[in-house]
C-alpha cells in the first residue's frame, strides 16, 4: 500500500501519539522523552532534506538527459 503524503503524515502522528500513550500507560521506559515530540521534529527534518535531495537529484538527472541527448 502507498500512503499520499498527507495520510503518510497523519499516520505517523497518530502512531507516535499511540506509542507515547502506551509508554505513560504501561511504563514500558521512563527514561524516553516524549516519542511523539521528538520524532516529529525528525520526520519534519528527514522529510525536508528528502525533498532537497529529490529536487537535486530531478536537477541533476533533467541536465544530464540534455547532455546525453544524440542529435
Amino acid at each position: 500500500m502507498i500512503l499520499s503524503e498527507t495520510d503518510a503524515k497523519l499516520f505517523f502522528e497518530l502512531w507516535l501519539g499511540l506509542l507515547d500513550y502506551v509508554n505513560k500507560k504501561y511504563q514500558v521506559n521512563s527514561q524516553l522523552p516524549k516519542i511523539w515530540k521528538v520524532s516529529v521534529i525528525i520526520l519534519i527534518s528527514v522529510e525536508t532534506l528528502l525533498q532537497e535531495k529529490l529536487q537535486e537529484c530531478l536537477k541533476n538527472s533533467f541536465l544530464l538527459s540534455l547532455i546525453s541527448t544524440e542529435p
